[in-house]
């Protein structure tokens, strides 16, 4: 009975333990990862991709019934030809031909005037792609 107990109070405890909660990567260490290495393995390259993803991913999800094939078409005859970033709603169109490495340093370059505007990595990655990479 006293190990039935004890195992009972041991799993209680461990239950008991509060959650951990992910908190956004700061801005300051995202610049501090692409100054050091933006090469195509690094974290600065990861988080960068893993944000383009996640963000192509819940456009497409949003506008998977929201969109005729007639805005569908249009969209892509008059914003012109771009890897990204078709949908005017993701406030960014990157080139087909863009490379990791410039995005790493349109991020470098962005966290000089981006001062106070975004705290978190990914607020100063939204920053830098609208700064740089508007749709026209």
């Amino acid at each position: 009975m006293k190990h039935l107990t004890l195992a009972a109070t041991v799993t209680l405890l461990a239950l008991a333990q509060p959650a951990m909660a992910i908190s956004p990567l700061p801005a300051k260490q995202l610049t501090e990862w692409c100054k050091t290495d933006a090469s195509e393995t690094s974290a600065c390259v990861g988080f960068i991709r893993g944000y383009l993803a996640g963000v192509f991913a819940a456009d497409d999800t949003q506008n998977e019934s929201a969109r005729s094939d007639f805005q569908e078409r249009a969209t892509k005859t008059r914003i012109g030809k771009t890897k990204f970033g078709n949908n005017r709603a993701i406030n960014f169109c990157l080139p087909e031909s863009i490379k990791s490495s410039d995005l790493a340093k349109a991020l470098i370059a962005s966290a000089e005037t981006a001062k106070g505007e975004a705290k978190s990595g990914s607020a100063l990655l939204s920053y830098s792609l609208r700064t740089h990479y508007p749709c026209k």
